[in-house]
């Protein structure tokens, strides 16, 4: 019955479609120089060029219509068209490609002539195939019946691009096979521009929008969009030596497609770049057909089925397309498209040979599957008993295996060795307690979570490098090695026994850190031994002052903590540092003074057995009191500048420079322990200098304070000073020279100099006034002044730079400071040259 019904209404809207007057007969032309009008005998052919404007004419009959129209088929490359004196179509210099269409005209056109002008650089001029009159709606249906073959093929196409488009996003979301995936996606590209080049071509849909120029520029995007698909399906398929080849042809078609389309949009719409540049798509077209039949011809002598299947649709298509393109330029007569069939047998093929892919992979999943099930069952029996192997193997390897989850939790997989190292069942403990009780567990756990939250296996080696090599645990130290188990989401531990290593490396570092003592003390002879003569000396006083200046008191302790670091006294400095800690809280008594002083003679009692001979306080050979007589002998005699003078001053005097030489060493060792790099401190003196060192010990001794700043608060971290554009090692100068009788001494460094803000706060805080930066600078060295946030025993207390200007103030001298943030700090001392 349903058959019945479609069959009745098929020949009711046949019936209705041949409601139609053909316009072949009684058409006339002329040329445009020419006067007479000539039959046309052969209407829907076109003539032959003569390089001029070409009219047609045709009286249009004695009839009543509603809504008239005229339906025709044809090319015209430039025309106009009228109804008597009435323009219902024209593209001149437009470049509009308009083959078939309904043009309505005026409701009086009877006995009014139809006139065209049309002109065109082929070598024909003209329009060929149908030419009616009659009702709108009856010549759309016509159409519609006409084109009903290319109507189904839009709607074909564009069905199998959205059905292309879903299986490729569902293919690349679930990382399926990659080779079906993108013959979907080119299958997609090819259906999306077939359907719009048949959909511009029939321009049937042009009722739903009525727009002739839309639906050309459809029609040509179509054009180029289609063989992009169809060479990416080929170059997806067949895997021929012809691979490379294809791949330059998709980007020459992409490339050329761009370039059409840039200059269509910059030049605007009034004329069709994409039919004006067609020679070079065309040309293009060509090669994909050669190639193409070319791959076919390999696949036929491979006996490929993919040859098989799409030889016939490529064949068909091929042979329409050298069709069109030849009746494009009108090399033969061409009257009707018909490449749409062979275009509706490419598709199907390409949607069969797609199938056939899939059911191929599926098949061969299928086996790979069945292969697979037997493998994991054998593999289940060989990793069951390389378990057991490996577990006996970790048991006996004399190392900690364990690991942790996201949640920090220890597994129930360890070795046996853990037990023995932590002295306790493990299982379900916390990664934090168990192994990080002596570090920032807060860092630690932050560390951890970033590495399970990162996904990029490069970060989460960074993230590992940040937890700590080595651990001490109970009485043991270990080396410890972290590896993320990715699929697992856990991180294995391994731990090494290295508490034997360790010793051996804590020993040999203490004999290094003894040797450098030596050698210090050997190389800096005479300076260290005023220093032991002044500590003893304070040592003797220090009951005496305990009660009274405090300030006094701390400033001499301070003083002494540097120098004996220098030395690498390291018993004495830490004894030191903590009788500065119990000064500030005013808790000091005589037992932490008679325990200093027991420190202070072991440590030089194990420091003479060291150097196997007395250290010698008064390093003269005669005695001091004979050197002054001799002197003061002298002076009645002789000139003060005499020569014999001098010579006889040398005996007690020593070189400013040589005095100075013990921090050089110093600071690049400080440098060193901070993990900064310096380069070797210059000392330059314009002149021979020579000075009392008894008179002057107190001040060149304090001096350790300014260079103790430099290294721990001026000079920067080489990633930092790479950042600021210096050199990776900074810089320590010191130039001396005297100038009218004064002794001027330059320490300057170029590190980030002296923070103008911090000092800012510290003033506020504290009430100090200033008038200009040159006083708030010279707060530095007022007690109890520092930037440090705590008190290490390198720095931190405020009370370095506050001895250094005492010291230079009891000579009777000045100290200045300046600095620029980022560039550096100088320190400028001038004393007297005599005391």
């Amino acid at each position: 019955m349903k058959k019945i019904m479609f069959f009745v209404f098929y020949i009711i809207i046949s019936i209705m479609a041949l409601s139609y007057i053909k316009l072949y007969d009684g058409w006339e032309y002329k040329w445009e120089d020419e006067t007479t009008w000539h039959k046309y005998e052969t209407p829907g052919i076109p003539l032959e060029n003569k390089g001029e404007m070409l009219y047609l004419r045709h009286k249009l009959p004695d009839i009543k219509l509603e809504n008239p129209a005229v339906y025709l088929t044809g090319i015209f490359d430039n025309s106009s068209m009228y109804v008597g004196d009435i323009e219902i179509y024209n593209t001149f210099g437009k470049s509009f490609f308009s083959p078939k269409s309904i043009f309505k005209i005026p409701n009086d056109f009877q006995n009014k002539y139809l006139i065209i002008r049309v002109s065109s650089s082929r070598k024909d001029v003209g329009f060929f195939g149908e030419f009616l009159l009659g009702n709108e709606m009856e010549l759309l249906t016509h159409q519609i019946i006409v084109e009903l073959d290319k109507i189904l093929l839009v709607i074909f196409s564009f069905f199998v691009l959205t059905i292309s488009l879903i299986i490729y996003l569902f293919f690349l979301l679930h990382q399926r096979n990659s080779e079906v995936r993108k013959s979907f996606l080119f299958l997609s590209i090819f259906s999306l521009g077939i359907g719009l080049f048949i959909s511009g071509q029939t321009q049937t849909f042009k009722y739903f929008f009525p727009n002739n120029v839309f639906w050309s520029y459809v029609m040509d995007l179509g054009k180029y969009i289609s063989p992009i698909g169809i060479m990416g399906f080929f170059y997806n398929v067949f895997d021929y030596s012809t691979k490379k080849v294809i791949k330059w042809l998709i980007i020459y078609h992409i490339i050329y497609f761009a370039i059409v389309s840039g200059i269509q949009v910059m030049n605007g719409y009034e004329y069709n770049y994409y039919v004006i540049y067609v020679l070079g798509l065309y040309f293009s077209l060509l090669i994909d057909i050669v190639v193409m039949l070319y791959n076919l011809y390999i696949g036929f002598k491979l006996k490929d089925h993919k040859a098989y299947i799409l030889s016939v649709a490529i064949i068909i298509v091929s042979a329409f397309a050298i069709y069109e393109i030849l009746g494009d330029f009108r090399v033969i007569k061409w009257e009707r498209p018909l490449i749409q069939w062979s275009i509706f047998i490419l598709i199907n093929s390409m949607i069969f040979l797609i199938l056939r892919n899939i059911k191929e992979l599926n098949l061969e999943l299928s086996v790979k599957n069945k292969i697979l099930e037997n493998w994991n069952k054998e593999l289940e029996k060989e990793v069951s008993k390389r378990t057991k192997d490996i577990r006996v193997l970790l048991d006996n390897s004399g190392e900690g295996f364990l690991s942790f989850d996201k949640n920090l939790i220890v597994g129930n997989e360890y070795s046996k060795e853990c037990n023995k190292i932590f002295g306790k069942n493990i299982e379900g403990t916390n990664i934090l307690d168990l192994m990080f009780l002596n570090y920032d567990k807060d860092f630690i756990k932050r560390v951890l979570n970033d590495l399970f939250n990162e996904k990029e296996k490069i970060k989460k080696e960074v993230y590992i490098s940040f937890l700590p090599s080595e651990i001490k645990i109970n009485y043991g130290y270990y080396k410890v090695d972290y590896k993320y188990i990715d699929h697992e989401d856990v991180v294995m531990v391994i731990l090494k026994d290295i508490t034997s290593e360790k010793e051996l490396r804590i020993k040999v570092n203490e004999e290094k850190e003894n040797l450098e003592k030596i050698v210090t003390i050997v190389r800096n002879y005479e300076a260290f031994v005023y220093n032991i003569k002044s500590f003893k000396k304070m040592l003797d006083e220090l009951k005496n002052i305990l009660n009274e200046d405090e300030n006094e008191l701390y400033r001499n302790v301070h003083n002494f903590k540097g120098i004996f670091s220098q030395f690498h006294l390291n018993k004495i400095s830490n004894a030191l540092h903590n009788i500065e800690n119990k000064i500030l809280v005013n808790n000091l008594n005589e037992d932490d003074i008679i325990g200093l002083y027991n420190i202070f003679e072991k440590e030089i009692h194990e420091l003479k057995e060291e150097l196997g001979h007395e250290i010698e306080e008064d390093i003269l050979r005669i005695p001091k009191s004979k050197i002054y007589e001799l002197e003061f002998k002298m002076k009645q005699v002789l000139n003060e500048n005499s020569e014999l003078i001098k010579e006889i001053k040398k005996l007690r005097y020593k070189s400013l420079k040589k005095l100075l030489y013990p921090y050089i060493s110093y600071s690049k060792e400080l440098a060193k322990k901070l993990g900064k790099v310096i380069n070797d401190p210059k000392i330059i003196s314009r002149e021979e200098i020579s000075i009392d060192p008894e008179k002057y010990f107190d001040f060149v001794k304090s001096l350790i304070n300014i260079f103790r700043n430099i290294i721990v608060h001026g000079i920067e971290i080489p990633e930092v000073r790479i950042a600021n554009e210096k050199n990776e090692g900074g810089n320590i100068r010191v130039e001396i020279y005297k100038e009218k009788s004064k002794i001027n001494i330059m320490i300057e460094d170029d590190g980030q100099g002296i923070d103008v803000e911090k000092l800012k706060q510290i003033a506020k805080i504290k009430n100090i006034e200033y008038n200009s930066e040159e006083d708030l600078l010279n707060i530095i060295f007022l007690d109890y002044i520092t930037t440090s946030k705590e008190a290490t025993q390198l720095s931190g207390r405020g009370m370095g730079l506050s001895i250094v200007k005492k010291e230079v103030e009891k000579l009777g001298g000045i100290i200045r400071v300046t600095s620029e943030y980022n560039k550096g700090t100088k320190f400028h001392i001038i004393i007297p040259e005599v005391i």
